[in-house]
């Protein structure tokens, strides 16, 4: 994550899901710092249902990890039953703070 925003949909990293109790299960960490770099601050991820082009995608659930340099930080999420559907991931964090961050993670039903 070099940018504050990165949205799954806009990437076309789409998940095509059965109805179930949706969790979401990962990591994070800084890969890199800039010269200067503050925080590290909080990253939010926020799964969002694709619910067509006329009408708003809907939020599935929100969870959040503040990441460590150079060691993995778990990312999980519980956001209980869902309907059957295209859902993404939105990353997000309010400030750049000069680190670059990977993470990677499963989105699953049960």
């Amino acid at each position: 994550m070099e940018h504050r925003y990165i949205n799954g949909k806009d990437n076309n990293e789409l998940h095509e899901l059965n109805s179930g109790d949706m969790s979401l299960e990962g990591s994070i960490r800084i890969s890199d710092s800039q010269s200067g770099a503050v925080g590290p601050y909080e990253v939010t991820y926020e799964v969002r249902e694709d619910t067509g082009s006329w009408s708003p995608d809907r939020s599935a659930g929100v969870t959040t990890a503040t990441p460590d340099l150079y060691e993995d930080v778990s990312v999980s999420g519980n956001f209980g039953d869902q309907d059957a559907g295209t859902y993404y991931i939105v990353a997000s964090q309010a400030n750049e703070d000069g680190h670059t961050k990977s993470s990677n993670g499963t989105l699953s039903v049960n």
